[in-house]
Order: structure tokens, then C-alpha cells, then sequence
């Protein structure tokens, strides 16, 4: 597992571009170990948070979520009501709720992307009502010709009181960052930032403590699947 990290400025400050002011560090091997196996429930999990203790997932398919707790195999489903489900792959939090994203895009020739926000306070009553938002990439040029092109999404975060979405690029393995506002139902979009990932982003979260957004991935050869780390 290789690990990369990178100093961003300008990022909140509405700068036209974003610059890159630390080059990668030596790249690190790391070994990482098993500490859960998650159940067969989750056979395509796509997300993973944290909440007082409990832990929520969900597979790509769809339109449930899952509680389960990983010390004792419990688990639990929660349908979604009311949510579509053509490809979920990402999944954030913040102190409000949980964002399950329907963003997957293998194909290339999606145009509207789905957000949909759970609040804690229904997730644990058992009834969980989602509030969805659209969203498209104004400077996505959609077109069919599946794992080869920019336009996937399988990783988002929530940074400093906006939803952060990476872009999962099949062709040139960078990824560009935008920014999804908590209200509107319906946001186009237009990146904020480009990052030379060199790989496939399939994965992300922030840490508000250090101020440190991580970025998972893999290598574009799909035999291989070298997974990467970035911190930045």
C-alpha cells in the first residue's frame, strides 16, 4: 500500500485554481491487518461510518442500509424509502446524519447523480425518510464507453460544512474535487480542484482534528489492484 501526501492552499477560499505547495513524500509500505470481516449481508459494501459506537454500511445495489456491530456479528437492515438505487458508492457523515451517494458510473453515460441524507435521530427510530439531492458535473462530457473516461464517482467527504465528491478518472487517473452544498435540491457543479492521484479514488474521509483529508485508491490495472493511500 503505497502512501502519498500532498499540502493543498486556496481550497476554501474560492481561488480559480488550487495549488500544490509540498511535493509527495517517500513513498511507505504499509501492512495492513484484519481486525473484522464484515458480514456476508455486506458482500459489496461501498461505505463505512462511525456513530456513538455504531457502525453503518450499505452495498452498491441498494436501497437499504445496514447497522451492524462488528464485535458480535449482529446486524441489522434499514430500507431507504423512497431512495433510488443505481449505483451507491460512497457514503459520508457529519453530526446531523449519514449522506448515502448514488454516484457510480462505470458506463460513463450518466448524467444526474443522487445524494441522499438520513438524519441520526430517524436512522435510529428505525424510519429512516431521505432528503435527496441532485447533482451534475457541468464539465462532464457523458458518453458510453464503460471504464474509459473521467466521469465516475465512487468517494466523498464532509469537509468544513460542505459534501467534498472525488471524481473516479479511468483515463488520465487524477481525481477533481467538488463541493455539494447541504441545501438545494437540484446543484450543478464545477470543480474546485485536480489532484495527480495516479490511480483510481475509491474512497475518502476527513479528519477535523488535524485538518487532514485522506484519499483511498487503486491502481488503473485492474489484474493488479495495488491499493494507495493519499493524506493531505
Amino acid at each position: 500500500m503505497r502512501l502519498w501526501a500532498l499540502a493543498l492552499s486556496c481550497v476554501m477560499v474560492g481561488c480559480s485554481t488550487t495549488q500544490l505547495i509540498a511535493e509527495r513524500t517517500d513513498e511507505q509500505r504499509l501492512l495492513p491487518r484484519t481486525i473484522f470481516e464484515l458480514p456476508a449481508a455486506l458482500s459489496e459494501t461501498s461505505g463505512l461510518a462511525e456513530y456513538q459506537g455504531r457502525f453503518w454500511s450499505m452495498n452498491d445495489g441498494g436501497p437499504e442500509t445496514i447497522l451492524f456491530n462488528w464485535r458480535d456479528d449482529r446486524i441489522s437492515t434499514l430500507p431507504v424509502v423512497g431512495a433510488g438505487h443505481r449505483d451507491w458508492e460512497a457514503m459520508a457523515q457529519n453530526d446531523q446524519g449519514l449522506f448515502v451517494i448514488d454516484c457510480g458510473n462505470n458506463a460513463g453515460n450518466r448524467i444526474w447523480m443522487q445524494s441522499y441524507f438520513l438524519d441520526w435521530a430517524s436512522l435510529d427510530s428505525g424510519t429512516a425518510a431521505p432528503r435527496e439531492t441532485e447533482f451534475l458535473w457541468l464539465d462532464a462530457d457523458p458518453r458510453s464507453e464503460r471504464r474509459k473516461h473521467n466521469n465516475d464517482c465512487e468517494a466523498a467527504a464532509w469537509v468544513n460544512g460542505a459534501l467534498w465528491l472525488f471524481s473516479k478518472n479511468w483515463l488520465d487517473q487524477q481525481t477533481r474535487v467538488y463541493r455539494l452544498e447541504a441545501q438545494g435540491r437540484q446543484q450543478e457543479l464545477l470543480p474546485f480542484a485536480e489532484l495527480p492521484v495516479g490511480g483510481l479514488i475509491t474512497g475518502a474521509d476527513y479528519n477535523l482534528s488535524y485538518g487532514q483529508l485522506v484519499l483511498l485508491g487503486y491502481s488503473a490495472e485492474l489484474g493488479l489492484l495495488q491499493p494507495f493511500v493519499w493524506f493531505i
